[in-house]
């Protein structure tokens, strides 16, 4: 065994001590640690070790601390000793943390259960032999023993090895509890725990425990299990395999790129293969899916389709007992077919059964009950046969017969990724530690593949035997061990694998444990695989397509990997969908040190000459004959006509050779080194009996570059070139008569021509001869205009005459549609400088109305948004999605960023209400941090006529604000807004623009202190006056008569819309939206109100109370009269004597402010006066609602084939609602009379008069739910498809702070015993406290997990009567004073903590993100609540609920981010310094430094010693009240069989570790 395994046994091995007085030696103990153990450490021993220790006994460890060379004593706080109840295993367990101040990294090693490798075997331990008798602890030398392997008891779970050490009984004794391990492949295993020494007459024998015991006494006791590793015959282990796939990647060169990892549909056939927990994971989910499709919907009674729907209800059942009886062990054939045959079946019967529906529906006459009879029959059968649709598409995708016959055969074009792929999930696979061996084609090169195979995995035994070994490894794992051949085609012996390959597929045959994945290039297909192999030997073929339809995702983790910016142009041209491109491309940057990925043509065409130096230099130093000849640049120019000139463009190898060899004699592997570094592409002719290998430039857009510019170079001047168009035989097949065929050396030429010549590429269609080439001439002029403007994104900035090609599109010649253009302009939109750029399509979209623009744009701009229908990203999708992108506001150029911001502004007038919520949330983390452009954004749209881009441009300045590192930007941003919204005293109407420009003062004042502002301006109400209501008879002419004769010719459905919305008889919009806000206003005017007080004021003294009973007394008398009460009673009578009294000692003027307004006033006021809530006379303003929506430029015949389809759109689809361009004006007038109303009349809020409720000055947006959009949160919900999710690795990329999965829902015991276990509940300690990977302790202030009992297969999750299990489990900090600690934990302890204790939880919808604690509608909404609680029955010291949540639900926010998380309360927040980070759930303090962080939206972590620090600071103490529930329950409501509650309280104890106890209540 080498020295490194030793020493590693040795800093593993622990001698055990009695944790009291006597420090007695117990035995030997071996440390284990795994990544997948959350952080908890394992001490592997005897168990008869262990049992001296009593009931309440405590081990302490003697452990050896390697960067001390000592041993030292260390005792964990918090153990858990665990008794194996049969066989001789005891475990210790502990946290990791606590082993730091000892250990900080603490070595792993793999666990095996059996022994099937090497024969050597070491342990170390302590044995009585070494024992120091001068140490009073009874301490021993650590002491090593050889051994080897004799035999297992498999009943016993014990095995016995043998050894010529010298040892007895007596002196071993102390041994017991040592790792039994061996090595393999410079790998060390333990197998098993030493337990007894005995003498036989067969030599000294010492028996070992299985780790299988130790698994299963974890299990038991509801702790994680060690993962198994594998260990093959012949030292075939880990490192062997690692070394393999680690050696073939780093021959693959530049065809793979480890840092990049671009998920494709490929590669989920390798689960398949290889028969991993994810594929049968996939399997069932499909299959479940479809068992489970609305069987509630089932039409049993149904004289027609009951037979089918019990035959289908058969299928499934017997599909339900299949699955759950389904072996997925490696050997295992997975058997479906006959039930594939009876969905076949099921699938002609329901034809049958749909033509006889048919049949029944044309007898049918007037009788309405039998034909909704067949509507409902047809309907269920539409759903079966669609739900058989997918299910039937979704079963061929689980390629069963794949997984039976695990031979793979992947094919595709020269290019897209195949190498790629297998170097990805070959290196991903080992990583997993899943056995795998990777070979390339080019391994091949002489000898049988069997020697070859052995001999590059560096086996010493025969083929056969490591097919043996690699099987039984696989058996070990529990999933196929994958056997990948890279390329076949490629190698000297390429076509021996047509024989060959089929004698690799037989001799696999009999090792089912082994699966085989070969790739082939598709031109050498025919070549290189066997015909029938897909038949005889039952191999799978699939063509692997690239990056296909993840174009952007590609290039985006392209540039990640590579540390560059992403392009700000459009990259879904064809090159960037080619992996080796992007790979060359993204050497070649970081070679030269360059960041920046190519902006255009121009950028990659240098990019193409610094790629042919680079290959230059590379040549030089490969081979000496290569030195100081440019041999690739010069190669390259002398084969581009020879290949272009080729037949199908195919120039043959020895043609290719003999051209180079004529100019490089010398150089006689110069076309193999350009073939093998991937210049050129060795390929095959399909168009030739010949089959001859041939040579093509492997990227065709450096061959469509090269090409056209050695034309160009061969003309000096325009009318020269010009001359040769119909006499240069390349340049005519080009541009007249095959253009179709090079599209893309056109678009070079597009690009050459204008910087050689300075014309256009379209001014050639002047000199093609229309008669001659009559046929082809218009489809000329559609491919001229076509790479014309393609050109426009790769061309230099100088070479683009703006006025010329302008004039080129609005001439007759241009063949581009006006859509195609557009696209264009967004494309092209982020070029810095571009003259087609934003600015230009600013321009453009300015010159026209409102109006005009959404009838024109609107349709637009819900494509360009989009995805095309192979899921690319549409050109506006791509700039959100780059604009949204993670650190884009500090790293964006500012120019690339005010341009790009130009564009999504403009999608911001979008009724898509999803696009233009993604545009604005998309705007606020691109302009975060580039303030500055925001202010130049605003002011390019200060006199934009549509108050939707204009108010929502507020919003995204509001959401900036909030988000803003830079004070200094802030403060300017403050400023600009003062000045423009609020200095004059006339803000717009807008209320919700109002509110984001008010609030953007407002946290500049609270944030930096901003002065010079006159905060009165900036606060409501405002000065804007009331509008003349409208009657009905004044808008009754925009309403359309149905039953006139020119209804649809005037557009009467489309012009009606606005009309019908609000005042028609359903109303939805008023009635739904704003009539229940514009309710709430109270009836009487703030400037009425003002009025009478201003002729109050006018009576001094006493009579003032005299006016006052004047007034009221004449307006109850006149409310009197006005409900027909004509008696005068005696009282009447006195109290106008005394009027006339009072009248006389009043000035003429005074009596007339009493009856013109004081005593209309009160007759308005005293009937409200016994209402809590009035009605808000609303006929005026519905009209004017109306009124205003019309004229802001509705036009059913501009706008109405988009209405009607947002309509039908959002009917079909309700929670991604289109808006009408109607109800866009129709939300522009409703939040403009909404501003108009708050200015002059008081609002209703609950929380007026002290929680009363009353009418109050209107105090901002919060109030009336009016906020459609949460500005400052952009961190989007994670929406992972379920089919792309590497289940393989979930367990692994846990983040420290995630908590433990409950798995015990195999119970054997009663319902009752399971739900009032705790034992295997995750402890809370764990859920309260966490340790980082830096080793740094942080506390929870909220932290809670529920776990339900996994589906049964073929049930439905909400199915009814079901008996189920959950559990929850919830950790919730309160704030104690110091003095209180001791009093609330004993008023906690000992007691169920549901009842009697509500946790105070606020979930408003009134703020948006950020808006805690600082903000108007914070103090507004929270304005009587008590810092400290007396909440909870029983605890009877106050305290304080250590979380809030941050915000609340915007309802009409659909941009796809988070609604909703938790930080910390107010007194932490503030009293630790917090402010928020760019990351939300992010808190930094003072130093910019991370101290608390939320995560999955509730679970709050903060840093423990500054906790502790502000804890201590201000007296106060940290408790945590964890409950919880375990049920047992009938779905679907039928109650709960029984609830227990695991409850306890617990605390930080004088070491600062938090301690409890937790104890189960029974809950009725």
């Amino acid at each position: 065994m080498t020295d490194t395994c030793l020493d590693i046994i040795t800093q593993l091995t622990v001698e055990l001590h009695k944790d009291d007085t006597s420090k007695e030696k117990l035995g030997t103990g071996v440390l284990y640690i795994n990544r997948k153990l959350s952080g908890v450490v394992y001490v592997l021993t005897a168990k008869h070790c262990l049992l001296g220790l009593g009931e309440k006994g405590r081990v302490s460890l003697r452990i050896y601390n390697p960067d001390t060379s000592t041993y030292e004593y260390f005792t964990p706080v918090k153990q858990s000793i665990l008794y194996h109840p049969v066989d001789d295993a005891g475990i210790v367990v502990f946290n990791q943390r606590e082993l730091t101040s000892v250990v900080s990294n603490l070595p792993s090693v793999f666990v095996v259960d059996r022994n099937v490798g090497g024969d050597e075997v070491v342990t170390k331990g302590f044995p009585m032999a070494t024992f120091d008798q001068t140490n009073e602890n009874g301490e021993s030398s650590l002491a090593m023993i050889r051994m080897n392997y004799l035999q297992e008891d498999t009943t016993k779970n014990v095995f016995q090895l043998s050894t010529n050490d010298d040892y007895s009984e007596d002196t071993i004794v102390g041994m017991s509890g040592s790792g039994i391990f061996i090595e393999a492949c410079e790998e060390l295993y333990i197998n098993g725990i030493l337990i007894r020494y005995t003498d036989e007459e067969r030599g000294k024998v010492i028996s070992a425990q299985r780790l299988t015991s130790y698994n299963e006494l974890l299990e038991k006791e509801y702790k994680k299990k060690m993962p198994l590793a594998f260990l093959g015959h012949h030292g075939l282990g880990h490192k062997t395999f690692k070394n393999n796939v680690d050696n073939s990647v780093a021959n693959l060169g530049p065809r793979y790129c480890q840092k990049v990892n671009v998920k494709t549909g490929t590669a989920k056939y390798f689960d398949c293969v290889a028969k991993t927990p994810a594929y049968f994971e996939r399997l069932k989910r499909n299959i479940d899916g479809w068992l489970t499709e609305k069987s509630y919907r089932a039409r049993k009674d149904s004289c027609r389709i009951s037979e089918l729907e019990a035959y289908l209800k058969a299928i499934r059942n017997d599909f339900t007992s299949a699955l759950k009886e389904l072996d997925t062990s490696v050997k295992a054939i997975i058997e479906f077919t006959d039930l594939m045959k009876r969905i076949d079946d099921l699938q002609n019967k329901l034809e049958n059964v749909r033509y006889q529906l048919y049949s029944d529906y044309s007898t049918t006459k007037n009788d309405e009950k039998y034909k909704r009879e067949l509507d409902a029959d047809e309907s269920r059968l539409s759903e079966i046969s669609s739900d058989l649709y997918s299910f039937t598409s979704d079963y061929k995708d689980l390629k069963i017969g794949l997984a039976n016959n695990p031979y793979l055969v992947i094919k595709g074009e020269a290019g897209c990724g195949k190498s790629h792929l297998l170097g990805d999930v070959a290196s991903n696979r080992i990583a997993d530690g899943l056995p795998t061996v990777l070979l390339l084609g080019t391994d091949f090169a002489g000898g049988t593949y069997e020697t070859i195979i052995t001999s590059k995995v560096g086996f010493t035994g025969t083929f056969q035997e490591f097919l043996s070994s690699f099987n039984q490894i696989g058996i070990q794992v529990g999933s196929r061990a994958l056997l990948m051949i890279d390329a076949l085609n490629e190698g000297p012996q390429a076509v021996l694998w047509k024989d060959r390959l089929s004698g690799l597929i037989k001799s696999l045959k009999d090792y089912p444990a082994i699966g085989l994945v070969v790739s082939v290039r598709d031109t050498y297909f025919n070549d290189v695989i066997p015909d029938g192999i897909e038949d005889d030997l039952k191999a799978t073929i699939i063509e692997h397509k690239g990056f296909k339809g993840l174009e952007y995702e590609a290039v985006r983790q392209f540039c990640l990997a590579y540390e560059l910016n992403l392009p700000n142009v459009p990259i879904l041209t064809p090159e960037f969908c080619n992996p080796l491109f992007l790979k060359i491309i993204c050497d070649t940057l970081e070679a030269s040190g360059e960041k920046v990925f190519p902006k255009g043509f121009n950028g990659v065409s240098v990019l193409f000459n610094k790629y042919f130096n680079n290959l230059d230099k590379k040549f030089a130093e490969k081979r000496i004959e290569y030195k100081y000849r440019d041999v690739v640049s010069a190669a390259v120019k002398l084969l581009a006509f020879p290949i272009f000139e080729a037949e199908y463009n195919l120039l043959k190898m020895q043609d290719a050779d003999k051209i180079i060899q004529q100019h490089f004699p010398g150089c006689l592997y110069l076309l193999a080194d350009l073939i093998d570094n991937n210049v050129l592409l060795k390929t095959k002719s399909q168009y030739s009996d010949e089959k001859e290998d041939c040579v093509v430039f492997s990227y065709q857009r450096i061959s469509d570059f090269i090409i056209a510019r050695e034309i160009v170079k061969k003309y000096p001047d325009w009318e020269s070139f010009v001359g040769n168009l119909k006499g240069d035989k390349s340049l005519k097949e080009i541009v007249i008569e095959s253009h179709w065929m090079y599209k893309g050396v056109l678009e070079a030429l597009a690009v050459l021509i204008p910087e050689m010549f300075s014309h256009e590429i379209t001014d050639l269609s002047k000199f093609i001869p229309k008669v001659k080439f009559r046929r082809n001439y218009d489809l000329c002029l559609e491919f001229l205009s076509e790479a014309l403007i393609n050109s426009l994104n790769w061309r230099s900035i100088e070479s683009i005459n703006k006025d010329s090609i302008r004039k080129f599109l609005n001439s007759k010649n241009n063949r581009v549609n006006t859509e195609v253009w557009w696209y264009k302009l967004v494309e092209l939109s982020a070029i810095p400088n571009h003259p087609f750029n934003a600015d230009y399509f600013h321009a453009i979209m300015m010159r026209g109305t409102m109006s005009q623009r959404d009838g024109t744009f609107q349709f637009f701009f819900n494509g360009c948004a989009g995805y095309d229908d192979d899921r690319c990203a549409n050109p506006l999708r791509r700039l959100i999605d780059w604009a949204w992108s993670d650190g884009v506001s500090e790293k964006a150029d500012p120019e690339s960023a005010r341009l790009a911001a130009i564009m999504l502004c403009w999608l911001l007038s979008s009724t898509y209400i999803k696009h233009r919520d993604e545009a604005t949330k998309a705007l606020v983390n691109l302009l975060s941090e580039q303030v500055d452009v925001l202010i130049g954004t605003l002011r390019l749209f200060e006199d934009v006529d549509d108050m939707y881009v204009y108010e929502r441009l507020y919003a995204v300045a509001y959401g900036v604000a909030l988000r803003t590192s830079s004070r200094n930007g802030l403060t300017k941003l403050a400023k600009y807004v003062y000045e423009t919204i609020f200095k004059h005293n006339n803000p717009p109407k807008n209320v919700l623009l109002r509110d984001h420009a008010r609030n953007i003062v407002e946290y500049a004042k609270y944030k930096v202190g901003l002065t010079a502002v006159d905060m009165k301006k900036v606060r409501p109400p405002y000065t804007s006056k009331l509008p003349i209501w409208p009657t009905d008879d004044e808008v009754k002419y925009l309403h359309v008569d149905y039953n006139e004769p020119d209804f649809k010719e005037r557009k009467g459905p489309e012009q009606n819309q606005i009309w019908e919305s609000v005042k028609g008889g359903l109303a939805d919009f008023w009635n739904k939206l704003a009539g229940p806000k514009i309710k709430d206003f109270y009836p009487i005017s703030i400037a009425e109100e003002k009025e009478f007080d201003k002729a109050l004021r006018m009576f001094k003294g006493s009579m003032k109370e005299l006016a006052s009973y004047v007034c009221e007394g004449k307006a109850v008398l006149a409310l009197n009269r006005q409900k027909g009460s004509r008696d005068i009673s005696e009282n009447d009578k006195i109290f106008e004597t005394i009027c006339n009294g009072i009248e006389q000692l009043i000035s003429e003027e005074q009596k007339r402010v009493l009856y013109d307004i004081m005593i209309p006033f009160k007759m308005k006021e005293l009937p409200l006066q016994n209402h809590y809530h009035v009605r808000f006379p609303t006929d005026g303003v519905r009209n004017w609602l109306v009124k205003r929506a019309y004229d802001l430029g509705f036009d059913a015949n501009l706008h109405g084939n988009y209405d009607r389809f947002a309509k039908d759109w959002t009917f079909r689809n309700s929670d991604n609602r289109i808006d009408r361009i109607g109800k866009k004006y129709q939300w522009i007038a409703f939040h403009e009379i909404m501003g108009i109303l708050a200015d002059n009349y008081k609002y209703m809020d609950d929380d007026a008069n002290e929680g009363a409720g009353g009418y109050e000055l209107f105090h901002g947006t919060w109030q009336s739910f009016l906020r459609n959009i949460n500005p400052s949160m952009i961190a989007r919900v994670n929406n992972v498809d379920s089919d792309v999710q590497d289940d393989s690795k979930e367990a692994e990329e846990q983040e420290w702070y995630k908590e433990e999965e409950f798995d015990n829902w195999k119970y054997s015991g009663t319902n009752e015993s399971w739900a009032s276990m705790v034992r295997d509940l995750p402890d809370p300690v764990f859920l309260i406290q966490k340790l980082d990977d830096d080793g740094i302790e942080w506390l929870t202030l909220n932290n809670s997990r529920s776990w339900d009992e996994p589906k049964d297969i073929g049930k439905e999750k909400y199915d009814h009567n079901l008996l189920k299990h959950d559990v929850f489990l919830a950790a919730n900090a309160i704030l104690v004073k110091q003095q209180d600690k001791g009093r609330a934990i004993k008023s906690l302890d000992g007691r169920i903590l549901w009842d009697g204790i509500e946790i105070p939880t606020d979930d408003w919808q009134h703020l948006v993100n950020r808006e805690k604690y600082w903000s108007p509608a914070y103090k507004d909404v929270y304005r009587d609540r008590q810092g400290w609680s007396n909440s909870i029955e029983g605890l009877d010291v106050p305290f304080i609920y250590s979380c809030e949540k941050a915000c609340g639900h915007i309802e009409g926010d659909c941009s796809g981010t988070i609604s909703n998380y938790s930080i910390p309360c107010r007194l932490i927040f503030e009293g630790m310094g917090m402010e928020y980070g760019s990351h939300d759930g992010q808190y930094l303090d003072k130093d910019g430094n991370l101290v608390a962080f939320t995560y999955g939206y509730d679970q709050i972590l903060v840093k423990k010693e500054p906790l502790l620090q502000f804890l201590k600071k201000n007296r106060l103490a940290i408790l945590w009240i964890v409950r919880g529930e375990k049920r047992v329950y009938i779905s679907g409501g039928m109650g709960c069989q029984c609830v227990y509650a695991p409850c306890g309280v617990y605390y930080l104890d004088d070491n600062y570790v938090p301690e409890g106890v937790l104890r189960t209540y029974k809950r009725v």
